[in-house]
Order: structure tokens, then sequence, then C-alpha cells
């Protein structure tokens, strides 16, 4: 795939450079998104002398998570299920880009302006560096409307237990210099100085011979398959996202969203108490 309607595919410094591009849904995963993201990666990986990957937003946000709009084109937690067991490419709750991302030999840099939220926090603790600018927000507040975690990758990460509950128990934002304080992140810079280190970055793995970068990568994610973390093939976290739809809080925020439009329905999921 060379042309996307999704993302935008750049090569600089020796990188592989893909920019989330619905900058109308503050960049939102669709599934035509996602599928072009494992596009991108298998291109960079196919190609010569790139040596890493980077995303990013575009329009200075990474993204706001997966799109609620496509997500609610399913009706329930039978028609999840079988759309999942017929085909696990077509739907919200694939995470095959997460895969992609986890097994590819190449590192994968998060570079992070804006809000990263939900599925788009998962994908960036996926990712093997994050870098954020400090006005990034991190967090997951569709917790609030009973969605689970679409990956679980945080208790195997600098955040650790004890800071990955708080944020799955209380879905609140953390900013930026605090996801870098709880290890959500590798570290954060001003805002105007992000890009060039992450091209920083780039030219620090570029001084270690690629075979040896792709050796440590696969070392590490042994080492936390050792630990527990299961690969992200996708299958369990896809169900467990589907049974989760199955919940008074999950039907409330559909029935608000097709009553009053999908403002009103995420002002409720972050001021209403739930049982």
């Amino acid at each position: 795939m060379s042309s996307y309607e999704y993302i935008q595919y750049e090569t600089e410094n020796g990188a592989s450079v893909i920019t989330f591009d619905r900058p109308e849904t503050l960049n939102a995963f669709n599934t035509g998104l996602l599928r072009e993201l494992e596009a991108g990666i298998e291109r960079a990986e196919g190609t010569d002398g790139i040596r890493a990957i980077v995303l990013r937003g575009a329009n200075g946000v990474f993204s706001a998570g997966n799109d609620f709009g496509e997500e609610y084109d399913l009706d329930g937690t039978a028609e999840r299920l079988e759309a999942f067991a017929a085909d696990p490419h077509s739907r919200p709750g694939y995470v095959g880009h997460y895969e992609a991302i986890f097994q590819s030999p190449l590192p994968v840099i998060a570079a992070v302006e804006g809000y990263a939220l939900a599925a788009a926090c998962n994908l960036t603790c996926l990712c093997d560096v994050t870098i954020a600018s400090e006005d990034a927000e991190f967090g997951f507040p569709d917790v609030r409307m009973a969605s689970l975690p679409g990956i679980l990758i945080h208790p195997y990460i600098g955040i650790g237990v004890k800071h990955a509950k708080e944020l799955f128990f209380s879905g609140r934002h953390v900013s930026g210099p605090e996801a870098e304080r709880i290890g959500l992140v590798n570290r954060t810079v001003p805002s105007d100085e992000l890009w060039s280190e992450v091209m920083a970055q780039v030219d620090r793995i570029k001084l270690t011979p690629s075979s040896t970068v792709t050796l440590s990568k696969r070392l590490m994610n042994d080492a936390m398959s050792q630990m527990g973390y299961r690969a992200p093939d996708g299958r369990l976290d896809r169900y467990l996202w589907a049974f989760s739809a199955n919940t008074t809080a999950k039907d409330e925020f559909g029935k608000i969203k097709d009553e009053e439009g999908l403002n009103a329905a995420i002002e409720w999921m972050n001021t209403a108490e739930k049982e």
C-alpha cells in the first residue's frame, strides 16, 4: 500500500514517520487507520536504510483513542462476538496493530503531543520508546463507560501495577510531566523541542548496529513474556472487550450518544457516578 486515506507516511533521518491523519476526530482510530498503520510498519520493515519507526498525530494531537462512532455500529455483546469470530480484522477491538509494533524488528518510537487517550495510550505504552511534550495528556477515560484496556502491558513497563490501577479505577488524565514521573513515558520535553529530541533518539539508535537493536528488542520482549506478558494476538482482548459492552454504563453511553450526540455522551461519561 503506497497511498493512504488515514495516515501520512514519510521518511526522515533514517526513520519511517507514520502520522495519524484524522484531525476532524482528534486522530481517532478507525479500522481503516489501524490497517494502514500495519501496512506502514510493514513498508518500513521492507525499506533499506530505515532504522526506526516514529508514530505521531497530525495537528498537535497524538490520538483520542478508538472512534466511538465506529465502535457503536455494533449493537451488543452477541453481535460483537459474532463479528470478531467471523472476521477479527473488520471491527473495533482488533489489535493487529499492537502485534505489528511489538513484533517489529525495528524500534518504534511514539512522539506524543496533545491527547493520547484510551487505545492511543495503550499504543504509546507498547512502543519501545515514548517521548512526549510537556503539554501531552495521557489516560483511560473510556473505563468510565466500562471499556477495558485493549492490552494489558502496563504491569510490565515502568508504570507498574499501582499507578496502572489508579488510572484504570478512575479514568483520570495525567500530564506529560506526571506521565514521566510514574514511568508511563521515557521523558518529556517542551513542545517546541519534541521533534528534535525524537530525531536525536533516532540518531542514537543509528550508532548501534541494526542486528543488535533487533536482538535487544527480542530479548526484552522475551523477558516480558517470561514475566507473564502475553503477546497481543488480540483474541482474548477482543472477547473481553466485547463482553464489556454488556453493562448498564455502556448501554447508557450508547443511548445518550444516539439521542443527544457524542459530546453529551462524553460529558455523562466524565461526570456521572456509576454503580
